[in-house]
């Protein structure tokens, strides 16, 4: 074989690749998880077990029966409770980043159980609940989340589904009267669940009193359907097919007056509807808050997935060798700027999304003198994060050309998820419009935080000449909020003062997208304005250079995407404009001596069967043939060495 002969320039890429500061990335995993650091070792040992390593070649049945054992054996362990609500609210979430890390089926069954089920109970019960709610833990019961229905999933406080009480019987009679009322998208529905938490319309004395929510056994103790109970397998799906999605519906199905979940609504015995709500609407806000604790469960399964796709595609690139200066397959791939542009920039992003998450995960569990923040940014967050869990899934997968292709490399396993996650609890596009409205709403009150610009007199910002350094372009992201808001309160006055326009027609037949734009910018700003705001406490020194390097690629990256945006509106000159692919150039490279700090400091676990061959011993997987066989690509490829050549 020809000695292989590096440039110089390839070979101090190929040196940086293999660098390495373990105190940074001790320091970048600290910063990373917001919450008690003794947690993951514990989650990290549960996966140990032989019962989460990735299986392929599975049926239907069997990718559900697992993910049902993997569900049982994480209740056993007792990492989570539905009291955690009360005791310790960020564990739900961090639950959720870690379960994401092994089975995306698995972390969704345990969002339905524990968030959508177990929550919902913690938050509307009172006393005559608390013995059902002591067996929602070890899956003695397991519940359902009964909401969506076939015809109203957006819209569902017009939802069909209804709950009359009957006086005489003191009972509630729950009942689907059409085919669009049925129960549709239900997890743990189709194979697992023998209660469901189910939303109705509540009639009491033939008056609507709005939506409420009611413990309804759906299965007996063989697990048959339960006397009026219909209950439908939805089948195959495009992924994540160990959750068992069903239709359920309900024919005059009975249930005590107790069933009714009544913290803040109630009917007495005698019939009396109580409740210190008045308006139905408010009521169904009240009941369907879980909603808003599933919006961040979602995003925390995302930013995990989103980093373990990073992981696979950055350390493959690593190993892979391909075409160098002379010819030879010598060169790994990751020392080609066509794979650092396209992944780097997504790594430096997904930092950024991964700190304004921790601040979102900050203000659930301590709301206080935020509490109209907290809607829109759980909005915020979902959308940015599932959104980038979809695209960097998308470029990992094809960086990694057909090695990302086969399932055992779990890329495929973002792609499904992201997909999941952009419309489960709430279409993120539907979202982007509650934020503007709660903006716009929060602006007449005088509530809405601006961004805090530092070269903003009187909110306009001065034509940059140079936008290479971090204060400028913080201040680029933080002024397309301030441009969009005044934007669309002028459109909005002057087509509905001016032009006499309904506000439903011009919301939603005629500024669309400057909702979005809006909505986006905004967003943008929360995860960039928490980012820098975490990384400015950072005291280890070379973990926050490296921190404020990625901010600037990521900001780099969000000014670059939306240039044409800023030299149309006059807020940078075409000098700069044009300035600015250089700056994009060498911050993406000025990311590459700290890849390794990074990956190792996202704190995947160290479980060799857990991780794609693809990041292990490629080649010695490939002398065999069974993709199941997980020992046999051995241990983690060594980055510290660089590729076997």
């Amino acid at each position: 074989m020809v000695e292989s002969k590096y440039t110089p320039t390839t070979q101090a890429i190929i040196s940086s690749l293999t660098k390495h500061d373990p105190a940074v990335s001790e320091a970048l995993k600290n910063v990373l998880f917001n919450d008690n650091p003794s947690k993951v070792a514990k989650w990290h040992a549960l996966f140990a077990d032989p019962l989460f390593y990735p299986k392929q070649n599975m049926s239907l049945d069997e990718m559900r029966a697992i993910a049902y054992k993997r569900l049982k054996k994480v209740a056993d362990a007792k990492l989570f409770s539905i009291y955690d609500f009360i005791n310790d609210p960020k564990n739900l979430l961090t639950a959720h980043e870690m379960l994401s890390l092994c089975d995306g089926a698995l972390a969704t069954k345990f969002t339905v159980q524990f968030n959508l089920f177990g929550g919902t109970l913690i938050a509307l019960h009172t006393d005559r609940h608390k013995e059902f709610m002591s067996k929602v833990d070890s899956l003695a019961h397991m519940g359902c989340f009964c909401f969506t229905e076939l015809g109203y999933g957006n819209n569902a406080v017009e939802m069909e589904t209804t709950a009359i009480y009957d006086e005489a019987k003191k009972e509630f009679v729950i009942n689907s009267p059409t085919t669009l009322s049925q129960k549709y998208w239900i997890t743990n529905g189709a194979c697992h669940a023998n209660y469901a938490i189910v939303f109705a319309q509540t009639l009491v004395k033939g008056k609507n009193e709005g939506v409420n929510s009611f413990i309804v056994p759906i299965r007996d103790e063989q697990m048959k359907p339960c006397t009026g109970v219909t209950i439908e397998d939805m089948g195959w799906k495009m992924g994540l097919n160990g959750i068992d999605n069903g239709k359920l519906k309900f024919s005059h199905v009975r249930v005590p007056r107790t069933a009714m979940l009544n913290k803040f609504n109630d009917v007495t015995e005698s019939g009396e509807f109580k409740s210190d709500i008045k308006k139905n609407s408010q009521r169904f806000f009240k009941v369907a808050d879980r909603l808003l604790s599933g919006r961040l469960c979602i995003s925390a399964m995302c930013i995990s997935g989103t980093k373990m796709n990073l992981l696979i595609a950055i350390r493959y690139s690593q190993q892979r060798l391909s075409v160098g200066a002379s010819g030879l397959s010598d060169t790994p791939i990751m020392a080609y700027q066509l794979q650092q542009n396209a992944l780097l920039p997504l790594l430096a992003r997904t930092i950024v999304l991964n700190l304004g998450y921790n601040s979102a995960k900050d203000l659930f569990a301590n709301p206080k003198g935020r509490e109209n923040e907290v809607v829109r940014v759980c909005c915020a967050v979902k959308g940015l994060v599932s959104w980038n869990y979809e695209k960097v899934s998308t470029v990992c997968r094809e960086r990694c050309g057909g090695g990302g292709y086969t399932a055992h490399a779990r890329i495929h396993e973002g792609i499904q998820g992201s997909h999941s996650g952009m419309t489960a609890e709430g279409d993120n596009r539907v979202l982007m419009q509650k934020i503007v409205k709660d903006i716009l709403s929060d602006l007449q009150k005088e509530l809405h935080r601006q961004p805090q610009m530092t070269r903003c007199p009187e909110r306009q910002l001065p034509k940059q000449e140079s936008v290479g350094d971090l204060e400028s372009l913080m201040n680029l992201v933080y002024y397309r909020e301030v441009a969009e808001i005044k934007s669309i309160t002028e459109v909005l006055q002057k087509k509905i003062m001016e032009e006499s326009k309904k506000f439903y027609d011009v919301w939603m037949h005629e500024i669309s997208d400057d909702i979005q734009s809006l909505a986006l910018a905004f967003s943008e700003r929360y995860a960039l304005e928490n980012a820098l705001s975490i990384a400015a406490k950072v005291t280890d020194l070379k973990a926050k250079e490296v921190l404020a390097k990625a901010i600037r690629l990521h900001c780099l990256l969000l000014v670059r995407e939306n240039l044409g945006w800023y030299l149309a509106n006059g807020v940078i000159s075409p000098k700069a404009g044009l300035a600015l692919e250089g700056e994009y150039q060498q911050a993406v490279k000025d990311i590459v001596p700290h890849v390794n700090d990074i990956i190792e400091g996202f704190n995947i676990p160290k479980i060799p069967q857990l991780a794609p061959p693809i990041i292990r011993d490629y080649i010695k997987f490939n002398e065999q043939s069974d993709p199941d066989n997980v020992e046999a690509a051995g241990g983690f490829f060594d980055f510290t060495k660089g590729p076997k050549l």
